[in-house]
């Protein structure tokens, strides 16, 4: 809207003077861009002069009282460049009068022309209402404005005024602002009060806490500045905003950097800490470096970190830590140093490197803690003991600061991974929350001393949520200031390991005692006198005497059969030789066999006798087994050898030996491929490698030229060679090759005998051809006999000429069903999806005048489709159907049902007729070709329909039969392959 106007440059600002709109005049002007200029103080036009003096201010208080105001002041650009502008500055309010806004409508002075003041305060306002973005921009200023007299009453309140603080105007002018502030600003509120009034026009700002409408306290940073004095305003102008949300990012940066050095102060308590440069010269050492190394402070600063090197880790460890911290990464590991006074230590050490812009170390940061102890007490400790875990987070404790009220203000990493918290849920909890009240209770007298400023130190188990358990050392640390104790520190240490050495060391006795009386094994000790000092209960029982009977007793008094037994020489030499002995012996006293173990110790020796009876027994089964392995490999009818990985022949039966002509004597212990080097590279000489390589068996057949003879060979892999068995089959290979010549003679056969049938359809289809020309002609002279001398012949010579036709035609019938039948088998024609419900209703509408006449009813549904021959399925249903028609009886409609049946690879198909049936002694014989079971007279027909349907049938791979009672009907199956 603004940028419509060229002829002035007018800026609008909140209600306490931050710029919220500006012109393309105004733009030209002061030479700021809009994004440069926007959210900043009007002051920033103003010389640095009229600043200090609250020019600005001055300004805009009359304008807000007498509606609008002009000046002429100086302006100062963006170049830094000073001019005289006219200025007029008017207040817009809203319908309820409240303030708004203020608009500055500026020209050069020397260009200044007359402005109607009524016209200027209409169009401000019009120019800020009509723009709906910057009403809302005022309206909803954070920053308040009010005007207040001498006893700091109000006199004005801007509407932004109560957004903020919720009171309004009426409201808050029963409040004096001393009701409304904290009272712990009261003090400092006095202070302002006085210098605001001793200090006409000078801006003074305050912070302080004031109550909410609500009921609870803000912060707010005022500017107080008194124009009492000033004829206009006669007013001390507050400008203030809402800074609650910066104090408290101010307070929790306070606890942060106080969090930092807390963190900083328990890491110089728990841990040795220096820092050296990307070089290794030493920078920063902490009192605990000093103490451990017994060097000053002075004395480390600025030397090499080698001054403490003990010589002890060989250079390639060495170069792997700095290789490693070089790279960037943090090193973790154990090093052993040399203290000024030449005594060494060992610590457990982090080195965290500190990069630069380029990820570059500049220099690096060692964490260490004491672990002398620990590695004098390994020696101590039993092989289980786990080592003590690398510390996290380059600190090896767990440290939290509590207040005094017992709310925790910071914790470490390790203390969050501990009870699985993040930092924000560790901030202000409670000790008994965090605890639980069993634990807190245990801890709550150490924090009752602790907050009295005396120092705690503690150990015991410490357990967290997922149920993990430490053995902790546990140290309070009082934070005292001014004798008073703020709160405190806790530094918990894992101490599981020392304090595992310290429990193993204590028990050792007990361990290795329940140890020995656990085992499986009787074990017993001698000393050097052969004096029994232990006797476990396995003993007791293997041995047949209790301890009581055999403790401090000479072991050969108690045994005296068995001295200068192979056990007595055993342990004898096991003393002598000071080495330890291992035997296994039948025991006539035991009656049982014992594996024996004899070990010298310095005072004696340790005898572990066990039990191996059943393994004993295992053995000779096993022994026995092979044997019985053996004979059936030697009885078996196959050959069968072994050989190792390196081709060494490990077995050799006598079914082997005949079979190749090669004793066992020749082949055991012998290289394969040395006794038969005529046969590498042959087929089995390629397949025994396929085996060995692929791990897979192999089963071929071979010939062996040098026997010519044929194997049938199976090789299997084992874990340590290749078992191999074949047999001679050079008969069954001469048969084969009998076989294959007798199969080419009979397809030389097949091939000559279907030229054969091929030549005898054309005979047969010659000879029906001439057969029926000489029928054809005997049916037509008698026909024009019977028609040219019907009026002479009588009936008789009549029924004679009938007679002749009709042997004639069933002759050509004959003939041609002949033909019909000759021509079956060729299935010439291609294969094609056949659905047989199509099928069905094709040959139903050839026979529709019959079954209406027959009143006939056929039954179908849900035939299958399938690739066939159509042509010759046609023909079987066709004469299937046309027989349940044709055979029917006198007094009974015909009802034929088909169906079918999916019978493994093939269709089984019915067609069920409840016509007159036949006979079983006939079942066979209706499928002969000319087998008729009735004379022409009752039904027609030649006799070839069921055989021509049986040849199509049994051509095809199937099979047709029918199941049949006279006078009920029949029942014709056939199969059919689906593919």
């Amino acid at each position: 809207m603004t940028n419509r106007i060229t002829d002035y440059a007018i800026i609008t600002t909140d209600s306490v003077g931050s710029i919220i709109s500006w012109n393309s005049c105004a733009q030209t002007l002061y030479g700021y861009e809009q994004n440069e200029i926007i959210g900043k103080s009007i002051d920033t036009l103003y010389t640095p002069e009229a600043v200090m003096h609250g020019e600005p201010a001055k300004n805009l208080l009359p304008a807000l009282l007498n509606t609008s105001h002009n000046i002429t002041a100086l302006q100062i650009k963006k170049d830094g460049s000073i001019f005289n502008a006219a200025i007029t500055y008017t207040a817009v309010l809203n319908g309820e009068g409240g303030l708004i806004a203020y608009t500055l409508i500026i020209q050069p002075a020397n260009k200044r022309g007359a402005v109607d003041k009524k016209t200027t305060v209409k169009s401000a306002h019009q120019i800020i209402m009509a723009d709906g973005h910057f009403k809302k921009l005022i309206e909803n200023s954070h920053d308040g404005l009010t005007l207040l007299d001498k006893h700091f009453d109000v006199i004005y309140r801007s509407p932004s005024a109560e957004k903020i603080n919720g009171w309004n105007t009426k409201e808050r002018l029963r409040r004096p602002l001393d009701k409304l502030i904290h009272p712990e600003d009261m003090e400092i509120l006095s202070f302002v009060k006085k210098r605001v009034l001793n200090n006409p026009g000078l801006p003074v700002t305050f912070s302080f806490r004031s109550k909410h409408r609500l009921g609870h306290f803000m912060w707010f940073e005022c500017v107080f500045t008194n124009f009492l004095n000033d004829p206009d305003l006669k007013a001390i102008v507050c400008n203030f905003k809402d800074i609650s949300e910066k104090k408290r990012a101010d307070e929790v940066l306070e606890m942060a950097v106080k969090e930092l050095s807390d963190y900083k102060y328990a890491l110089d308590e728990s841990a040795i800490i220096a820092i050296t440069d990307q070089k290794g010269i030493i920078k920063h050492v902490n009192e605990n470096f000093c103490r451990i190394s017994k060097y000053s402070k002075d004395e480390l600063i600025g030397q090499d970190h080698r001054i403490i090197n003990s010589g002890y880790h060989n250079k390639a460890f060495i170069r792997n830590l700095w290789v490693t911290i070089a790279g960037g990464q943090i090193w973790k590991g154990e090093l052993k140093n040399r203290a000024k006074d030449g005594s060494f230590y060992w610590v457990d050490t982090t080195i965290v490197p500190f990069l630069n812009e380029k990820g570059k170390p500049y220099q690096y940061v060692a964490i260490r803690s004491d672990i002398t102890e620990r590695k004098l007490n390994e020696e101590k400790i039993i092989e289980s003991a786990a080592f003590i875990k690398t510390i996290t987070d380059n600190v090896p404790a767990l440290i939290a600061y509590w207040t005094a009220d017992l709310h925790c203000l910071f914790a470490n990493k390790p203390h969050l991974q501990w009870f699985d918290k993040q930092l924000h849920e560790m901030q202000g909890i409670t000790k008994r929350e965090l605890l639980g009240d069993d634990e807190f209770r245990l801890h709550e007298k150490h924090i009752e001393n602790v907050l009295k400023g005396e120092v705690q130190s503690f150990e015991r188990v410490f357990y967290n949520s997922k149920g993990k358990s430490i053995y902790t050392h546990t140290q309070y640390l009082p934070d005292v200031e001014n004798d008073v104790v703020k709160g405190f520190y806790s530094l918990v240490y894992d101490i599981s390991e020392i304090k595992l050495a310290e429990q193993e060391i204590s028990s050792k006795t007990e361990q290795i005692e329940n140890i020995l009386e656990s085992l499986g094994d009787a074990f017993f000790a001698v000393d050097k006198n052969w004096t029994i000092t232990y006797w476990n209960n396995m003993a007791e029982k293997y041995m047949g005497k209790t301890r009581d009977e055999v403790l401090n007793k000479n072991i050969w008094e108690i045994y005296p059969d068995a001295v200068n037994s192979p056990a007595y020489l055993k342990y004898n030499e096991a003393f002598e030789t000071n080495k330890s002995v291992h035997f296994e012996l039948y025991s006539i006293y035991l009656k049982n066999w014992s594996d024996i173990s004899a070990f010298p110790t310095g005072n004696g020796l340790s005898i572990y006798i066990r039990d191996i009876n059943e393994r004993k027994k295992a053995e000779l089964a096993a022994a026995r087994s092979q044997e019985e392995k053996i004979t059936i490999l030697e009885s078996i009818g196959d050959a069968f050898f072994a050989v190792d990985k390196n081709w060494i022949v490990t077995y050799w039966n006598k079914a082997a030996e005949i079979a190749l002509s090669k004793t066992k004597e020749e082949m055991i212990n012998n290289y394969l491929w040395d006794v038969f080097s005529d046969q590498i590279d042959s087929i089995s000489y390629k397949k025994y490698h396929q085996a060995i390589e692929t791990n897979k068996a192999v089963h071929f057949e071979d010939y062996y030229d040098t026997l010519i003879r044929w194997y049938d060979i199976s090789a299997y892999p084992a874990g340590n060679g290749l078992s191999v068995y074949f047999k001679d089959i050079t008969e069954r290979k001469l048969a084969d090759i009998q076989l294959n010549d007798l199969t080419r003679h009979l397809q030389k056969q097949a091939k000559e005998l279907a030229i054969s049938n091929a030549e005898l359809e054309q005979f047969a289809y010659v000879a029906s051809h001439d057969l029926q020309e000489p029928l054809r002609m005997v049916t037509g002279f008698l026909s024009q006999i019977e028609k040219k001398y019907s009026s002479i012949i009588d009936d008789r010579g009549k029924q004679y000429i009938n007679f002749a036709v009709d042997g004639a035609k069933r002759m050509r019938q004959i003939i041609l069903d002949l033909l019909e039948f000759s021509r079956i088998g060729g299935m010439e024609d291609d294969q094609e999806e056949v659905d047989l419900n199509k099928l069905i209703n094709e040959i139903t509408a050839l026979y529709r005048k019959q079954i209406e006449e027959t009143r006939a009813i056929i039954n179908f549904n849900n035939l299958p489709a399938f690739k066939t021959y159509k042509t010759v399925m046609r023909q079987v249903f066709q004469n299937l159907i046309s027989n349940s028609l044709k055979y029917h009886q006198l007094n009974r409609a015909p009802e034929i049902t088909i169906a079918c049946k999916e019978i493994g690879d093939h269709w089984r198909f019915s067609v069920k007729d409840n016509g007159i049936g036949i006979d079983a002694e006939y079942f066979d014989k209706i499928f002969i070709i000319f087998q008729r079971l009735h004379n022409k007279d009752e039904y027609s027909g030649t006799g070839m329909g069921l055989a021509i349907a049986k040849k199509i049938i049994e051509n095809m791979g199937g099979k047709i039969w029918v199941r049949s009672e006279p006078g009920v009907g029949s029942t014709f199956y056939f199969t059919v392959f689906k593919k």
